[in-house]
């Protein structure tokens, strides 16, 4: 009772259906009934077989394959890679190409939630499902369920990835900074944000890590207590810090420590010079000296004579 029939009846002993399912007529049928109408199986119209019987088709198929017994399952022809993006991506789709006979209805799960209901579907035409703009980080299981009218079931899962690639972003650092000998009770402290934090080390400039791999909280202050009595000299410690998708960054702080010893300057004495100082007569002195030794030997010479 699959494939198309030309009978015609003589006698009223021959049944041409099952109570639920008939014969297929081809375009014999539409010929003869016009009007008619179906339920994508069966047309609603009896066909009436020619001849002298009576016999009639209560069920005439639509179709030449009979769905009730069709046990193909629907096909994929093409099927989408596992696709990846980073966060902050939008107008992200995948679709899917399935065939069938006798296609139904699809349905879409994402992690096991549906997200499409039960929506018809087209052999050989595309399925295409929009991915929710926006999704975090991590893993998603997308399911498509595809079903042909006789009930038979496939489907497929991608897995959609969604990647963090953005390092660690610092807030706040602090600035090279120095202190004598003799200091203590100093640190240096850091504010790191970031959506997936995970560890952070500190090592010194000569690689030498003096804090293992810690966990941080985004937004949270790490601090770095400095070891107390350090001698002369510059120290320098770097912090390195980590997310979950191993995306890194990281500061350097440079600390100096200055000497507190004292610097003896030498004391020269220096010999303070003493000047004689010799009156020598001004010539008015002299001319006065002169004048009155010329006066007393004027007067000492009249007095002869």
């Amino acid at each position: 009772m699959n494939s198309q029939a030309f009978e015609t009846e003589d006698c009223i002993d021959n049944q041409w259906d099952n109570g639920t399912t008939g014969n297929y007529w081809g375009v014999d049928y539409i010929n003869s009934y016009p009007s008619t109408t179906n339920d994508g199986k069966i047309w609603n119209i009896p066909y009436e077989i020619r001849g002298s019987g009576t016999g009639t088709d209560y069920f005439p198929l639509v179709n030449g394959i009979i769905t009730d017994f069709d046990l193909y399952k629907p096909l994929f022809t093409d099927i989408p890679e596992n696709p990846s993006e980073h966060e902050g991506y939008s107008n992200l789709s995948i679709s899917w190409i399935a065939i069938d006979l006798y296609p139904a209805t699809y349905t879409i799960e994402l992690d096991g939630n549906e997200v499409i209901s039960p929506t018809a579907w087209t052999s050989g035409s595309a399925i295409t499902y929009d991915i929710p703009n926006d999704m975090l980080k991590g893993y998603y299981n997308i399911t498509i369920i595809v079903t042909d009218e006789s009930g038979n079931t496939v489907h497929e899962t991608v897995i959609f990835t969604v990647n963090d690639e953005i390092t660690p972003q610092f807030v706040h650092v602090p600035e090279d900074f120095s202190y004598p000998e003799g200091y203590s009770g100093l640190n240096i402290s850091w504010i790191v944000t970031d959506s997936y934090p995970a560890t952070y080390t500190i090592v010194k400039k000569n690689g030498i890590e003096v804090v293992s791999a810690t966990a941080w909280t985004n937004g949270s202050t790490i601090t770095y207590n400095v070891p107390d009595g350090l001698l002369d000299g510059e120290y320098q410690y770097t912090i390195i810090v980590t997310d979950e998708s191993g995306n890194i960054s990281q500061d350097t702080v440079i600390f100096t420590v200055t000497s507190t010893e004292t610097t003896t300057t030498p004391t020269t004495t220096t010999p303070i010079a003493t000047t004689t100082t010799t009156s020598t007569p001004s010539w008015n002195a002299l001319l006065l000296l002169l004048s009155l030794f010329a006066i007393l030997s004027w007067r000492h010479r009249k007095k002869k004579s």
